[in-house]
């Protein structure tokens, strides 16, 4: 339709491209073209999507932060299909500052922060270090590790999500309340590659270990 085609290009392309001098502009002609070049791009294939996160593309990183995509360092403009052939579509803009890496020196400190906890196993906050350090470029992974903190009532389990893990994460961390459904996520998700974080996460009804059966699955 008209006001179809106005959503790919404004009014003065349609009016430059396709008006003669002898009458107004000839929507059939331009829809017609735009369905001529989508037959020659071929069957679309929603695999090819790629949300925000961290992405490995043809050997190289790629993190797409939503108006931009930062390949080998290097910002570009959302647009064309990166030659690996998988698009990265525009969303909000995660805003995150990924100029300055810490140095070996400085993220140690993530690692004794988290051994200071009271663990049951001394391991266990190597651990949740590992998780922290690998969760914001989990797309990039073949594997995606799943840490699961747990405890009685009172031992600091929100405590650690709210001082520690959500600060590091920042905003590529997906975070969810005790009765977030697995459709929920899925949806919030959607292409998107990010660490989930799930809060208050205990099944004490039937009906919420099912839910979190769900959310495992996912």
């Amino acid at each position: 339709s008209k006001l179809g085609l106005l959503t790919l290009a404004p009014l003065s392309y349609w009016s430059k491209t396709y008006t003669s001098e002898a009458g107004p502009i000839n929507w059939t002609a331009a829809a017609s073209d735009c369905m001529a070049h989508c037959a020659r791009q071929g069957v679309f294939n929603p695999l090819r999507i790629r949300g925000r996160g961290a992405w490995h593309e043809g050997g190289r990183p790629v993190v797409h932060v939503g108006d931009a995509v930062v390949v080998d360092g290097e910002r570009r403009s959302i647009g064309s299909p990166e030659p690996g052939g998988y698009i990265y579509p525009a969303a909000v803009p995660m805003q995150i500052d990924y100029s300055g890496p810490l140095e070996s020196g400085e993220s140690v400190r993530l690692s004794q922060i988290c051994d200071r906890l009271h663990w049951e196993r001394p391991m266990q906050g190597r651990l949740l270090a590992g998780w922290l350090a690998v969760a914001p470029i989990c797309g990039a992974l073949s594997w995606r590790p799943h840490i699961w903190l747990t405890g009685a009532a009172g031992t600091g389990k929100s405590w650690v999500m709210d001082n520690i893990m959500r600060p590091l994460l920042g905003r590529i961390g997906l975070f969810v309340q005790s009765d977030t459904t697995e459709a929920g996520i899925r949806q919030a998700l959607g292409y998107d590659a990010r660490p989930v974080l799930f809060d208050e996460a205990e099944g004490e009804s039937e009906r919420a270990q099912a839910r979190m059966q769900n959310v495992l699955a996912l």
